[in-house]
């Protein structure tokens, strides 16, 4: 088995005071930014990497809640 993994988009939203979006949303917004970056690639996995969600939102399991955010159940999702 020979897969070559490639980054062909990337999403980001600024840094500041979101009162009314919560760690979904956020992720979401910088999500389809990099899918938009990307072309509107077909996405086969979903990698998530977050430094602080577990101890600032109680949430270590991002790949699924992003995933299921995004309306793509079923994706396979992973932290990193």
């Amino acid at each position: 088995m020979n897969n070559k993994v490639f980054i062909v988009g990337v999403g980001m939203v600024k840094v500041d005071r979101y009162f009314w979006d919560g760690l979904g949303e956020l992720f979401v917004k910088s999500a389809f930014k990099a899918i938009e970056d990307a072309n509107n690639a077909e996405i086969e996995a979903l990698i998530v990497s977050n430094m602080t969600s577990s101890s600032l939102s109680e949430q270590d399991n991002l790949g699924s809640l992003i995933a299921d955010y995004m309306g793509f159940k079923g994706l396979p999702s992973f932290n990193s």
